[in-house]
């Protein structure tokens, strides 16, 4: 149960991602398919929308546990609205195009890293415009979509919720400074986009949505949009001259002329030390960072931070953080944020309830994890 502190409240989407840098009145992209539209418009219409909206889409039986699973237009292949990987990392912002937010999971955000310094060294800057994309805030993107231009029109440019591969938490649209951060079909024969095309797969990225495959794919050209299915399979993909759709497909086929090797990631593994993890004294808290300490009072301790408006993220379980004020004073405390919609796998210890709280200086409001009133 979500209990309330009296504070304003911000959206889901506001809070993930709205961002001052970006103009919503900013044309549109209008070409290609699930084109995303800037934060700050996702983010207002949210907070117009109900779940309602969301319920409108059931989803799948899928699970992305499977890194090779297709996920397309077909009712078959569609992921369940439940699923969310368990080992989401903010990108860093040096890997993003100016003014946006994202998370990958962690190795292929480490993948991702690798890709884009290989990249540079050739002289090229590209940034992630979009990564993952939780089953509401697709259903909220497509709805948007839809009330604007009608539901024709919608899927055309857009995925329904639980067919739409940024749900995987594996794919990523990544534009180029060149481009002025855009995503356009123009891409395909820029040196940026010519660059992915050949070098994708040796950091284990596919491209989706090649060109001239479109009634294969059901998409448009996206020479954007690339999802990360592991080095050997995208290598295996790559020689074999296939494209994404038709190489996920004999795999789950199960042809015996393709290898279709599973890359495992490792199982997260949760980290004592971060902000809100339990404890007994101060000393057990030292590793979140200099002035730590434990809130004993607290059902089972709660390791903190003092904060003055911004919380570090930590790696681990539990890593998204927020600043809550204290009656009265200037500074506060750094809580762990219990959002599932947001942040999933942070949901609070037992003892605790998701409640909504604000900063020291009133600018914001986040759902943090606090002892259960």
């Amino acid at each position: 149960m979500l209990h309330r502190f009296p504070v304003l409240w911000l959206s889901a989407a506001a809070l993930l991602s709205c961002s001052a840098a970006e103009d919503p009145s900013a044309p549109k992209v209008a070409s290609g398919f699930d084109i995303d539209e800037p934060p700050g418009v996702i983010g207002q219409y949210d907070g117009k929308a109900d779940d309602i909206v969301c319920a409108k889409y059931s989803g799948g039986a899928l699970s992305g546990d499977d890194l090779l699973v297709l996920v397309n237009k077909s009712v078959e292949q569609q992921l369940a609205s439940s699923w969310a990987p368990n080992d989401l990392l903010g990108i860093e912002s040096a890997l993003m195009m100016p003014g946006r937010t994202g998370e990958l999971r962690g190795p292929v955000l480490q993948a991702m890293r690798d890709m884009f310094a290989d990249a540079s060294s050739a002289g090229l800057k590209l940034g992630v415009r979009s990564a993952y994309r939780s089953f509401r805030t697709q259903c909220i993107t497509f709805d948007y979509k839809v009330q604007q231009n009608g539901l024709e029109h919608a899927k055309q440019f857009s995925a329904e919720p639980g067919r739409s591969q940024h749900q995987l938490g594996t794919t990523a649209d990544i534009t180029a400074e060149a481009l002025g951060w855009d995503l356009a079909q123009s891409m395909g024969g820029k040196a940026e986009g010519q660059w992915l095309a050949a070098n994708a797969h040796r950091f284990g990225f596919a491209l989706s949505y090649p060109e001239g495959e479109e009634a294969t794919t059901g998409y448009a050209y996206e020479p954007w949009h690339f999802r990360y299915i592991g080095v050997s399979a995208a290598l295996e993909m790559f020689q074999a001259g296939l494209i994404l759709e038709e190489y996920l497909s004999r795999c789950q086929a199960g042809d015996s002329a393709l290898s279709c090797e599973r890359e495992k990631f490792p199982e997260p593994i949760p980290n004592d030390m971060f902000i809100g993890g339990p404890c007994t004294e101060d000393a057990d808290c030292a590793g979140i960072g200099a002035g730590a300490s434990c809130l004993s009072a607290y059902p089972a301790g709660y390791c903190t931070l003092p904060c003055d408006k911004y919380c570090p993220d930590r790696p681990g379980m539990n890593s998204a953080t927020f600043c809550v004020g204290e009656s009265g004073k200037a500074t506060g405390q750094c809580h762990s944020r219990c959002d599932q919609k947001i942040y999933p796998g942070t949901g609070c210890r037992l003892g605790y309830s998701c409640v909504s709280a604000d900063r020291p200086d009133a600018s914001a409001s986040g759902n943090v994890c606090m002892p259960t009133p």
